[in-house]
């Protein structure tokens, strides 16, 4: 299970520089509080992964999840890190295509 950290404030300088650990997450927001950003590391995937919240942010190839719950983490579609981790997070788990 996926323990969240404390929200940060969004900056794709501070993002680039996140040091999350194996098996927690971190939401960012923008100054109006809005979730934009989702920082986490699964137990089970090999990498961190960086994912960009819709509406507010996409990334260059125009792909965005939506965040169904925040605590604990549901992202939406299946995340897919090309040649490295395809699956779901739901309820704070990651679970393998």
């Amino acid at each position: 299970m996926l323990k969240r950290d404390p929200d940060r404030l969004f900056s794709y300088e501070q993002v680039n520089l996140v040091d999350i650990e194996r098996g927690h997450y971190v939401l960012w927001t923008n100054p109006e509080g809005a979730y934009v950003w989702v920082s986490a590391w699964p137990v089970g995937v090999p990498c961190p992964m960086q994912l960009p919240l819709r509406p507010h942010l996409t990334l260059r190839n125009g792909a965005s999840w939506s965040l169904e719950q925040a605590e604990p983490l549901s992202l939406h579609p299946s995340v897919n890190m090309v040649n490295i981790w395809h699956g779901w997070v739901k309820n704070g788990l990651a679970t393998e295509a």
